[in-house]
């Protein structure tokens, strides 16, 4: 019996997964790229794989999340379940590119070095003390045991490159909060608009 349950379970998710991701592709095809990106996201939770982390990194870049775009593409380059063919693998890198023209970089500076620095109450991207935004409006906030909250509020530029330094103060110190210092790098450039990404990326997306 507890076999036959768990066929049928593999047999129900299979089924799931198949309408999902078949929901996914019709919905991108429409250009509906909300309901895509969360039927996409509804395959992955019910079987992960370099597919599913594809079409949300696809559906992503037309949604303009391109931090996510990035992430998501790179996972699906190393992930080993259903790998991507190398076609697949060339179209991502060449997104993952073009993404990359799109996010503001700040070269990120904290003190003390373990605070946990959150991007709009979330988890911030930061890769090898580079912080990666969207651009838009953002609000930041820095964190330390023992030490004042941060909080700081900037619009990213698409294609920027900053240098932003979060410097906290001990609590012990009966000092008030001073606000972060935000240093703007001579070679910061910014694209006049976000406009230019948002021809479709022309990528087939069949799981």
């Amino acid at each position: 019996v507890a076999v036959l349950a768990a066929g049928s379970a593999r047999a129900e998710d299979t089924a799931a997964y198949e309408d999902a991701v078949g929901q996914a592709i019709a919905e991108f095809d429409r250009g509906n790229w909300d309901e895509a990106y969360a039927l996409f996201r509804r395959a992955h939770e019910l079987s992960p794989s370099a597919r599913t982390w594809r079409g949300i990194g696809v559906v992503a870049f037309e949604l303009r999340l391109y931090v996510e775009t990035i992430e998501s593409l790179e996972a699906s380059l190393k992930d080993e379940r259903k790998p991507l063919t190398s076609q697949q693998r060339s179209e991502a890198q060449t997104l993952i590119a073009r993404a990359h023209r799109f996010v503001a970089e700040y070269h990120l500076q904290v003190e003390p070095a373990d605070a946990v620095v959150t991007v709009d109450e979330h988890p911030a991207h930061v890769r090898e003390g580079a912080l990666l935004l969207d651009p838009g409006p953002h609000n930041i906030t820095v964190n330390a045991p023992q030490y004042n909250e941060e909080r700081l509020s900037l619009r990213a530029a698409a294609g920027s490159h900053d240098e932003l330094t979060l410097k906290l103060t001990p609590v012990s110190t009966g000092q008030g909060a001073r606000q972060p210092v935000r240093r703007r790098a001579p070679w910061t450039w910014a694209l006049g608009s976000t406009a230019v990404a948002a021809a479709g990326v022309g990528i087939g997306l069949g799981v």
